[in-house]
């Protein structure tokens, strides 16, 4: 199979990261991001630190996306050594010696908007075994930028997973409400049964 680098990258939707039993979960948002809310059982290995989260956010809302990208860029070159570390132990794959900061800057030379298009989401039918799934928040470009460098070293099994994060969140509320409104409908029957001097069987 041939290493993906210019072509897209796999992205799983949110009901496929949950359902996959032996996936490995990685979260590269900031801390603060992570303490809000997570995937079950992700590890937190963030891109970038709470501070230069905030940077860059202040970048891309107060000045331009290019700003944003720029700095973030910088602030990645110093980190990614020591990310790709820790994503390859995790994943129980062996990243071998390259030069990550030369990789990364190649990958981010031509801006913000070529490397949308060089790292372009496409869905992925069936993930692989044992699949690294990693995600990020609000565009996806820092979990597309890592699982695109990661693959291009040969760790095939990293995939995206779908922006829409919360929507596991949301389907959570909506569970919960199930739950809630069947107890109550079963307390409520339980009471008409019992005025009815009935007993109630299960």
């Amino acid at each position: 199979m041939s290493r993906q680098t210019s072509t897209g990258v796999p992205v799983a939707s949110v009901a496929q990261a949950l359902g996959a039993r032996d996936a490995v979960a990685i979260d590269l948002r900031a801390p603060v991001e992570h303490a809000r809310d997570r995937l079950p059982g992700a590890v937190s290995l963030p891109l970038f630190d709470d501070d230069q989260r905030a940077l860059i956010g202040t970048l891309y809302s107060r000045g331009s996306p290019e700003e944003a990208f720029a700095e973030g860029a910088r602030s990645a070159r110093g980190r990614v050594g020591s990310l790709v570390a820790e994503i390859a132990r995790h994943a129980g794959w062996e990243a071998g010696a390259t030069d990550l900061e030369g990789r990364l800057e190649a990958m981010t030379a031509g801006g913000i908007q070529a490397m949308e298009r060089e790292l372009e989401a496409r869905p992925v039918g069936e993930l692989p075994p044992r699949p690294v799934v990693l995600y990020c928040w609000r565009g996806g470009l820092r979990s597309r930028s890592v699982v695109g460098l990661l693959r291009s070293l040969g760790l095939e099994r990293a995939v995206v997973q779908a922006r829409q994060l919360r929507a596991e969140f949301e389907l959570d509320k909506v569970a919960s409400y199930k739950h809630e409104r069947s107890w109550a409908l079963k307390r409520q029957l339980e009471g008409m049964v019992r005025d009815a001097g009935l007993a109630a069987v299960y």
